[in-house]
């Protein structure tokens, strides 16, 4: 896995960059919650199968 750094100074021209970053960061991390509470829990990780459904499930509910 690679990792960037940026620096985004504030100007106006930036301020949808910073939300789109924002909204990535959010998402990624709704998404990775329940592998790590399942694995906190049961000691063992999600199958891929169900991380898909809950991905896609949440998918439905933004696009409502």
């Amino acid at each position: 896995m690679r990792t960037y750094v940026f620096k985004l100074y504030r100007s106006k021209r930036n301020k949808h960059i910073h939300r789109e970053f924002n909204l990535a960061g959010s998402i990624y991390n709704h998404l990775i919650a329940p592998r790590r509470r399942y694995c906190r829990l049961f000691g063992k990780g999600i199958d891929v199968a169900h991380s898909r459904r809950h991905r896609t499930k949440f998918e439905e509910d933004q696009t409502l």
